[in-house]
């Protein structure tokens, strides 16, 4: 497991939606949750216009307590965002 710092950006793969709560693989990294206050800023009408289970997404950390791990979504820019995904990409091209 990867040394995890809160505020570090990561990809995740989502592994189901349950109530409020969405929950995720983050790669190489064990698992991780996102409360739906976290997905989208204003109010979400339907979770899944969003995050669907399989769908690669890229979060925030916001908080490690324990084994536990909260994300946020939304607090991810458009610039984390696709740093994250080029840096994935070359890992996997690099294998």
């Amino acid at each position: 497991m990867e040394n995890l710092q809160e505020d570090d950006n990561v990809l995740c793969t989502v592994l189901k939606i349950e109530g409020t709560a969405v929950f995720v693989k983050i790669e190489d990294n064990g698992d991780g949750t996102i409360v739906v206050s976290e997905i989208a800023p204003g109010r979400i009408r339907n979770l899944r216009d969003y995050v669907v289970p399989g769908k690669k997404i890229v979060c925030k950390i916001l908080r490690i307590d324990g084994k536990n791990i909260y994300l946020s979504l939304r607090r991810v820019i458009e610039k984390e965002r696709k740093e994250v995904l080029d840096k994935y990409e070359k890992e996997k091209t690099a294998l």
